[in-house]
């Protein structure tokens, strides 16, 4: 089992659910700050081809040719696994597991085999690195993700910028987990508790899912934009059978309260819009004794203790509700914080670097770029994340016709 060159010209149908996690597709040249061009990053992506359902265990030993300033580590579809510099002649080896399973691809949501294990790396000159990889089937548990765009896989486009590429805290917690687990990502953007349900995701949990195996559920961003799907009504009763459908399994579910967005009123009085769906979350936990990760309160509390401007850096130019690479990252560490107090003997106290925001200025920030965006299933949900005025208003709107 060997790992080759991944070039993305050599595959005839590019499902992007199921690669590397970068979008090939759509290409921005640059990006500048005022007059200054920034760093950006193009992926070294190896793929192993045609593996059959199950975990592997991946060993991978990056040595420098010469002084790296940064490199990023991913594995599949873009799963975060370290952020480092090296000095000419230094090493740094990792070890962690990787599911293969199905995914729900493409406008029409269809079920779609995953076929491929991925390494990638990013660094300003990549010919500086060797990369030495090695791989077995191993049997973890897998660590189960369901929810919407702030939990799900997203795609980056190139060339690559983490202050301005979507991420989410599913993308981010594998830097925080060694070998003992695998995440497994089935979230995605505009998904409710319904619709994760109905487009056929939670069915690929269900099906993959082995005793000891955990589920984490974090939904409510779209769900408060539909009626039925209120904390009291449809949402609770979805998140209910979540849980129990988890139970049957004799697998461990875990909630997640929602992720709080960087959402403030003119006179930058903090916005919290999420607020029900927090204390839904706790309640449940509460009744069926299950753990919840308070992944609302810290969040908010940063973004309050930052305030408006400050925590825009951990947020794509313009975004309120998704992260970016930085932010992604401060928010997983948060989630596995809250897994280590919950659950310490399965999750042990790590030392955790901090990754701290470039000192960008988004007012003075620009992009020269050719892009070819496809839309996919939920995206009307998705898309009323676009202006705050109008979210709160749909919200409020919901809220008045019970």
């Amino acid at each position: 089992m060997t790992f080759t060159k991944f070039n993305p010209q050599n595959v005839k149908e590019l499902i992007p659910e199921v690669l590397d996690g970068f979008s090939y597709n759509i290409k921005r040249d640059f990006y500048y700050l005022g007059e200054n061009e920034v760093q950006t990053y193009f992926p070294e992506s190896f793929i192993m081809g045609n593996v059959p359902f199950g975990t592997y265990e991946i060993q991978v030993e990056v040595k420098a040719l010469n002084d790296l300033k940064k490199v990023f580590l991913f594995s599949g579809r873009r799963k975060l696994r370290g952020i480092f510099s090296l000095k000419k002649g230094e090493r740094k080896k990792f070890v962690f597991s990787d599911s293969i399973s199905a995914i729900v691809a493409g406008k029409e949501s269809q079920r779609v085999p995953m076929k491929d294990l991925f390494v990638t790396y990013l660094t300003e000159n990549p010919e500086d690195v060797d990369i030495f990889i090695e791989v077995k089937p191993v049997k973890v548990p897998r660590l189960f993700l369901c929810g919407d765009s702030t939990v799900t896989d997203q795609m980056a486009p190139l060339h690559y910028l983490p202050a301005v590429t979507y991420s989410s805290w599913g993308q981010s917690i594998t830097a925080f987990l060694d070998e003992n687990y695998a995440v497994d990502n089935q979230a995605h953007s505009g998904n409710t508790t319904e619709s994760f349900v109905k487009e056929g995701r939670f069915s690929i949990v269900e099906e993959f899912l082995s005793s000891g195996d955990y589920v984490f559920f974090q939904f409510g961003h779209n769900d408060q934009k539909i009626s039925h799907l209120l904390p009291q009504r449809d949402y609770r009763k979805n998140m209910v059978a979540f849980i129990e459908k988890v139970k049957e399994k004799s697998a461990r579910p875990i909630l997640v309260t929602p992720l709080a967005r960087n959402t403030w009123d003119s006179e930058e009085n903090y916005l919290d819009l999420l607020i029900d769906y927090d204390k839904e979350i706790k309640d449940l936990g509460k009744k069926f004794q299950i753990p919840v990760v308070n992944l609302h309160d810290l969040s908010m509390d940063f973004w309050k203790k930052l305030g408006k401007h400050a925590s825009q850096s951990y947020f794509p130019p313009g975004d309120y509700t998704h992260n970016n690479e930085i932010g992604s990252y401060l928010v997983a560490s948060f989630v596995y914080e809250e897994l280590h107090r919950i659950l310490p003997n399965e999750f042990p106290k790590i030392e955790i670097t901090e990754y701290s925001p470039e000192d960008y200025i988004w007012e003075d920030y620009g992009k020269h770029s050719e892009e070819k965006v496809e839309k996919s299933g939920s995206e009307k949900l998705h898309a009323m994340e676009s202006q705050v005025d109008q979210l709160v208003s749909n919200i409020q709107a919901v809220k008045n016709s019970q």
